[in-house]
């Protein structure tokens, strides 16, 4: 497969997940929605306390999830802009694409997720959904670029 096929595939994959979760709620399409919770519930525990609602419906994943998703999506969008599409990579891309560089990135956007799951854990402090949400979207981001970056042959 080629690059930009790659990439468009991979950025068309996140943004219909995305738009599946975020249409879920309100869908009026019956069949679509229930598909959508059941795949959520593959990757989610879909706690109600923990997660968005839209008039008095849940959304098919926790906030948590849901950010990271978001973020998944943001992340591919990223990867392809910040690279292009051609049959090879931009050179600015180029100094982001070691292993190292992806590695410390990952470890720095994972920080605020992980200082939220770890004070819940401890009792310490109980975030809302909205704090979940955003911490998990720059993490969302990076994983999402990093395999952006490997399905388009960009990182191996």
């Amino acid at each position: 497969m080629s690059r930009p096929v790659a990439l468009l595939a991979l950025l068309v994959i996140a943004l219909s997940w995305t738009a599946a979760l975020a249409a879920a709620p309100m869908s009026t399409l019956p069949r679509v929605s229930a598909l959508t919770y059941a795949a959520g519930a593959l990757m989610c525990h879909q706690r109600p306390e923990r997660s968005f609602h839209h008039d008095g419906a849940q959304y098919p994943v926790c906030a948590r999830c849901l950010g990271l998703y978001v973020g998944g999506a943001g992340g591919v969008l990223l990867w392809a802009s910040l690279s292009g599409l051609g049959a090879a990579p931009r050179a600015r891309a180029a100094k982001i694409m070691r292993p190292k560089v992806i590695q410390r990135i990952l470890i720095i956007v994972a920080l605020p997720t992980l200082v939220t799951v770890v004070a819940s854990w401890l009792g310490w402090w109980h975030s809302g959904n909205v704090v979940r949400a955003a911490c998990a979207l720059p993490l969302g981001a990076a994983i999402a670029a990093a395999i952006a970056a490997v399905a388009a042959g960009d990182l191996r």
